[in-house]
């Protein structure tokens, strides 16, 4: 990105070198306001486009953590978000939203603490998508989650990317297994046993490597 007076040009850079470019000639930026621009859409449908969000700069209250969440999963259609006390029914607890694609919503403020959320078609509010488990959110914390689609592995359609000032992590549905590929590589080692917590586990199919 660059900056040129009321001028931003992105550009979208695929490996094998295909380039989109974007520009906001009317981007005007406002003192003490704190920008997140995303890049959102398909590549290769070019369906790419910006969003840009603009909030106040304040402090977060004392003892309260802020979020604001943003839809950017071009595959899911208006949503709701849940942030409640863990294993709260959805039945009868508040909701953020629906929030349709490329859009977001107000930041909202909470008492620091452990939380869950939970994310649902607008259209089916209390069958939850995607679902966080427990959550530590300390006292301080000033969040933006992007709901994007899931491309890991799981049931779960979309997943969270959580960014604050310094920090960018994606938190996936709870229930997101765990994919793992063991490789014997040392060639003087005969065939070997794998285990997890002293369960023996089927050995896939070997091929040899010649080199």
């Amino acid at each position: 990105m660059r900056f040129g007076g009321t001028v931003l040009q992105i550009e979208s850079v695929r490996p094998e070198g295909n380039k989109l470019e974007f520009e906001l000639s009317d981007f005007a930026q406002t003192d003490e306001t704190n920008y997140e621009i995303i890049l959102l859409g398909k590549f290769a449908d070019s369906t790419l486009d910006t969003l840009v969000i603009s909030n106040l700069q304040t402090d977060v209250p004392a003892g309260s953590f802020r979020v604001q969440f943003v839809h950017a999963s071009p595959d899911a259609a208006d949503l709701v978000v849940y942030v409640t006390a863990p294993e709260a029914m959805l039945d009868g607890s508040p909701s953020l939203g629906p929030v349709g694609f490329k859009s977001a919503v107000a930041p909202v403020v909470y008492p620091a603490g452990t939380y869950q959320i939970r994310v649902a078609h607008a259209s089916d509010p209390l069958a939850a998508i995607y679902d966080s488990g427990p959550l530590t959110l300390p006292a301080g914390l000033d969040l933006m989650i992007t709901i994007v689609k899931n491309t890991a592995t799981g049931a779960a359609p979309i997943s969270l990317i959580f960014e604050d000032d310094s920090n960018r992590n994606e938190v996936p549905d709870f229930n997101t297994p765990a994919v793992l590929r063991f490789v014997n590589a040392i060639p003087d080692a005969p065939a070997l046993d794998l285990l997890i917590d002293d369960v023996l586990l089927p050995i896939l199919p070997v091929w040899n490597l010649q080199m």
